[in-house]
């Protein structure tokens, strides 16, 4: 990993300008985003929709992209899958083969891998935080993870589940049946175990089951000290209400939620979630994650967003690979534009940011807690 060139001028003056007036840029450089506004994926895709079209504002607020001379400012041309895998391959078509598009952003999860098959093919550099997509990673020469590689955050998660529940000897997992739980549930038993943990029990459930009971009754004779459950707020908010009345596990840990989605639902146990993202803007702890939010809730209008940590899962690398493509100085040349990724490593509101060879990120995550449904949620920052 190199980290010869630290990114700044327009970077900088983004951060710490806001919308601070420009000069109007003489062309523009297209970015791609495949937007899930609508179907199961649009509580997350809504706020990673618009924290995408704020980054790419202040960016072109601060002076755009100069290459060779030349000022260009981004924009960003949206296309919406409505979390369907026909809809974000046909989007991916249009982006690449019709708009013509070199970098690409968006579809979430398990729309991802449908994606990637269109942007590798073409040599375009797809910007993803999908657990289905990384798993392909050693296959592709374009995909950027914009979230830590699985041992980093199965680690982190681990460390974070420990770091907050000291005393918790055992846990138990309950997970839908889904990809993420194929790639994930046997290295994340081993990072529990790693810090201590023995695995009391392991249930996965079908994909659309809504009765949990049987699987928490099956737990609940574990007497487990911590539940593990996943991966997004459905299936979570869903064991946690279940584990209310069949009072499986006295406490609850969970991976790419927010602490707030589950006080929402009036849960009374204490609740802890590594939210996958750098920086916590639903309860931001730092000044740059402070100004963010305030700017994000400014721009959409809302007082009281949600899920704002979804913002966080591509805001960051807007910046990074507007720097990319000054430092390789082109934005056609992909290869050019991947190498110069590699070696920069960015300042963002999730802290110092960049990418290894894989093109995997690397940056610490912050972890969510509070003791029950009426607590301020505690944020803490876990480093690799």
């Amino acid at each position: 990993m190199r980290r010869g060139y630290l990114a700044s001028g327009f970077l900088a003056l983004a951060l710490a300008a806001g919308f601070g007036g420009a000069a109007a840029a003489q062309d523009t450089i297209k970015l791609g985003f495949i937007a899930e506004r609508a179907g199961g994926y649009a509580a997350y895709g809504i706020p990673n929709y618009n924290g995408s079209r704020l980054a790419i504002k202040k960016i072109n607020e601060a002076g755009g992209v100069t290459v060779d001379g030349k000022q260009y400012d981004l924009e960003l041309v949206v296309r919406d899958s409505r979390t369907d895998e026909r809809q974000a391959s046909a989007a991916a078509v249009e982006l690449i083969s019709d708009v013509g598009v070199n970098f690409l952003f968006g579809a979430i999860g398990r729309l991802a891998p449908v994606v990637l098959q269109l942007s590798e093919a073409n040599g375009v550099i797809y910007f993803t935080s999908s657990s289905s997509a990384a798993a392909q990673i050693d296959q592709t020469k374009h995909m950027v993870i914009t979230i830590p590689p699985v041992p980093v955050r199965v680690g982190l998660t681990a460390k974070g589940a420990r770091q907050i529940f000291p005393d918790a000897k055992s846990v138990a997992f309950l997970l839908r049946q889904e990809a993420t739980t194929e790639e994930l549930l046997e290295p994340m038993q081993e990072g529990f175990k790693a810090q201590g943990f023995e695995i009391a029990a392991v249930e996965v459930y079908p994909e659309g089951a809504t009765d949990l009971s049987a699987s928490l009754t099956r737990i609940r004779a574990t007497k487990p000290d911590l539940l593990f459950t996943g991966w997004d707020i459905e299936p979570v908010v869903l064991a946690a209400r279940t584990n209310e009345e069949i009072d499986a596990a006295p406490r609850l840990f969970s991976y790419a939620v927010s602490c707030r989605n589950v006080q929402k639902a009036g849960f009374t146990r204490p609740f802890a979630a590594n939210i996958l993202a750098g920086a916590n803007l639903d309860n931001p702890s730092t000044p740059e994650a402070r100004q963010l939010a305030e700017e994000y809730k400014a721009f959409v209008g809302e007082k009281d967003p949600d899920n704002l940590y979804a913002v966080m899962w591509n805001y960051d690398f807007y910046f990074l690979l507007a720097a990319a493509i000054e430092k390789a100085g082109t934005f056609t040349d992909t290869d050019k534009v991947i190498k110069a990724m590699q070696q920069i490593e960015y300042q963002g509101v999730a802290g110092p940011i960049g990418i290894d060879e894989k093109n995997r990120a690397y940056y610490g995550l912050d972890f969510c807690y509070v003791a029950d449904s009426k607590a301020n949620p505690e944020i803490i920052h876990i480093n690799p």
